[in-house]
């Protein structure tokens, strides 16, 4: 049995890092397409062809003779290049015919492409809602990740050609988004949606942004905070204008498919300290000893560290994710501080009672408060055993379904149609 179990998490670490070296490969892929692509249009480039013209001259013996041919060949290229440069205007131009006089009603600042990613996702999702009702919604990426490469550029606009725009509205979301906006004077001027997702300037480590994130409450025109918590916090630096809608998981991926569960405990990994990782580990192997498997899902700070699970699946999308949820029973997340807590509702949604830390944003969704299992001190390890193994499992149906219920009145499709209104409100 030893030995198997040793197997079993060696098998782990090398999963893990199979799915690291994948992610690496499908960035560098990217980006070396990318760079193709540049040199192909470098090589299509007016410059580029007088260089290679000179560069023959330059090869020639009789240079007076073919003095009248270069000037002549210069003139021409002059010309091409006028209008070269008039037709590349005009491509540059086309988004700004779209949207007369170069106005935008409404632009998205994202922090990256990769859609997949927490925060992001909530964000893009409302910027994808929003064009369906107002084709003047654009957005912008802050960076790009080559590994995201999803070849979606509906209503996107390059970072470097943002000046060029009038923008009427801006929505936002963190201290990097809302640093950007800042330094264009177009979008300093236009009015400002801050998406408050979470509380993270508030805490140690975080003390050089916190006169910014104060600023990014105080100085916008609406604050749209993703729990009462977050409410209470634009409140108290002064919003001017805040109000709570929870948009929670999206109904028709997160849902209780009504079968057996199993005795999985799952857990949400990720890189940063705070988020509680280092607090579960100890647990482990007691909560297995009791007939608790232990799955894991998102990054870990170290390949090694997935010996510590029986399955650790990595990143994975959204559907992978219900797909886990909807097998298992418990939900363990230990973070110390959670603007919302998103999958804590989409745990909910599939049927899952969560074990977790007071922090804040989950613990204010009213409806949901008493559904959930809370540890007092996630430094007491007889407290985090304890809670698990006292948990009643099989969940009773008419708890389940009441769990279920109170979960879905913050699912996605109740909350996206008041945050568009609020914004085309502003």
């Amino acid at each position: 049995m030893i030995e198997k179990d040793n197997y079993k998490a060696l098998f782990n670490i090398e999963f893990q890092r199979k799915r690291e070296l994948e992610r690496i490969e499908k960035f560098l892929r990217g980006e070396v397409i990318d760079l193709r692509n540049e040199i192909s249009q470098l090589r299509t480039s007016t410059e580029y062809r007088i260089g290679l013209f000179f560069k023959k001259i330059l090869l020639l013996d009789k240079l007076i003779k073919i003095k009248k041919v270069i000037t002549l060949k210069l003139n021409r290229k002059r010309a091409a290049v006028e209008i070269e440069d008039e037709n590349q205007n005009s491509q540059e131009n086309s988004l700004i015919k779209v949207i007369s006089e170069n106005e935008i009603q409404t632009l998205f600042i994202q922090l990256s492409n990769n859609k997949e990613i927490g925060g992001i996702s909530q964000l893009n999702s409302i910027f994808t809602s929003g064009i369906e009702k107002n084709k003047r919604v654009f957005t912008l990426n802050l960076s790009y990740d080559f590994s995201a490469r999803d070849g979606d550029t509906k209503n996107l606009i390059p970072k470097d050609t943002i000046e060029r725009y009038k923008v009427n509205k801006v929505v936002f979301s963190g201290i990097e988004s809302y640093e950007f906006i800042l330094s264009q004077k177009n979008l300093n001027s236009a009015k400002k949606i801050n998406f408050l997702q979470g509380p993270d300037y508030l805490f140690p480590g975080n003390e050089t942004k916190l006169s910014q994130f104060r600023e990014s409450l105080e100085n916008v025109d609406l604050v749209i905070a993703q729990s009462p918590y977050l409410n209470n916090i634009a409140k108290f630096f002064n919003s001017k204008n805040s109000v709570n809608i929870t948009l929670g998981p999206k109904e028709t991926i997160f849902y209780d498919k009504h079968i057996s569960k199993e005795k999985i405990l799952v857990i949400a990994t990720r890189k940063d300290a705070d988020k509680g990782l280092r607090f579960a580990l100890p647990v482990f192997e007691i909560v297995r000893k009791n007939g608790w498997s232990v799955i894991g899902f998102g990054d870990l700070i170290a390949p090694e560290l997935a010996a510590e699970f029986d399955e650790h699946y990595g990143r994975i999308n959204q559907i992978e994710v219900a797909q886990i949820l909807q097998n298992a029973s418990l939900l363990l997340d230990l973070s110390i501080y959670e603007g919302l807590g998103l999958t804590v509702l989409e745990a909910g949604m599939c049927g899952v009672r969560s074990v977790i830390t007071r922090k804040g944003g989950i613990e204010s969704l009213e409806s949901l408060r008493n559904e959930l299992i809370f540890i007092d001190d996630p430094r007491d390890l007889d407290e985090i055993v304890q809670k698990i193994l006292k948990f009643e499992y099989p969940l009773p149906t008419a708890e389940r379904k009441k769990l279920v219920a109170n979960s879905g009145n913050y699912a996605w499709e109740k909350g996206i149609g008041k945050i568009i209104e609020e914004i085309e409100n502003v």
